[in-house]
């Protein structure tokens, strides 16, 4: 007895299996879609979040250069606009160094005068840009604890815009070690609060 041989079908899919493969496959994009779409944004947000730290952190090391050699350091405002002076006197002359948190532009400015010399105006350069704050600067006077002034600095700082938008806390308190028990706020660079910026 002979075998008949079958021969392979050659009526290819259907359409039932291509329309379970096509499915198959666009689940599949949409995931590996909705992921690369994930990742975008936390690489951005990540992004926004170390843009806005490294500028202040950047505005404070340089900060805190000028802070420890600070021979006083004047009580800040206690509403806005948001101030504090202190004065330096290790190049041989007493440098006055005002900080201002300008809440409208969302910068924190420096801008320095030689102390007892001309009150012209004096432009504000900025330090950091896109940061605010309720209460930025505080000043602790000497005391048993501690017998220098101290300086906190506390600002949010924002960066990036709609969903990528973040934002991060900096509090530094910077010490003045030139200061001691009887330094004075009341006499530190006031002159400096009536120059306009």
């Amino acid at each position: 007895m002979r075998r008949t041989e079958r021969r392979p079908d050659d009526g290819g899919a259907t359409l039932v299996e291509l329309m379970v493969g096509m499915t198959v496959m666009a689940v599949v994009m949409a995931m590996f879609v909705t992921s690369a779409v994930q990742m975008y944004r936390a690489i951005n947000k990540i992004q926004s979040v170390a843009a806005a730290q490294s500028q202040v952190a950047i505005a404070f090391q340089r900060l805190d250069k000028e802070v420890r050699y600070a021979e006083g350091i004047s009580a800040p405002s206690t509403s806005s606009p948001w101030y504090v002076e202190f004065v330096t006197a290790n190049t041989g002359t007493a440098i006055c160094t005002q900080l201002w948190l300008d809440t409208t532009a969302g910068q924190l400015k420096r801008r320095e005068w030689t102390q007892g010399g001309s009150y012209a105006r004096v432009v504000g350069v900025p330090i950091a840009t896109g940061v605010t704050s309720a209460q930025p600067f505080t000043v602790s006077n000497p005391d048993s604890t501690y017998n220098v002034q101290r300086l906190r600095i506390n600002l949010t700082a924002t960066s990036g815009s709609g969903a990528d938008k973040s934002s991060r806390d900096v509090n530094v308190m910077f010490t003045a070690m030139n200061t001691s028990l009887s330094t004075s706020s009341a006499t530190v660079c006031s002159e400096g609060r009536t120059i306009p910026w």
